[in-house]
């Protein structure tokens, strides 16, 4: 199993969710040849601030997409980002990827609220 690349659609080096908009955004996880994680990997989204509005946990499924293509579910996984009660803070959003061999993956974006 081979170690994961963790994109994503985060622009600035903070998720900045202070201002009460969702924040939206998508890790695109591929190998590092562009295809699709093994099936059974697992891809788990943890906050320490702020409120995941969507599936915290992912498993890869089964499929034969080619190289290099994209889909919800299978190397797109979207998220979402509510500020909690309270402001002021920063946190860390953590993206880790694990493969069916144990082989893990980590990413930590810095959240404030």
């Amino acid at each position: 199993g081979s170690q994961a690349s963790i994109v994503t659609t985060v622009t600035t080096p903070t998720i900045d969710i202070s201002g009460g908009s969702i924040g939206a955004y998508t890790a695109i996880i591929q190998d590092y040849n562009g295809n699709p994680m093994p099936a059974g990997s697992i891809i788990e989204l943890k906050t320490t601030n702020g409120i995941l509005l969507t599936s915290g946990s992912y498993t890869v499924p089964v499929t034969d997409i080619p190289t290099g293509s994209r889909y919800v579910g299978v190397t797109d996984f979207p998220f979402m980002l509510y500020k909690d009660g309270t402001s002021g803070l920063t946190g860390v959003l953590t993206i880790t990827v694990t493969t069916p061999l144990k082989v893990k993956t980590e990413l930590a974006i810095p959240v404030q609220d």
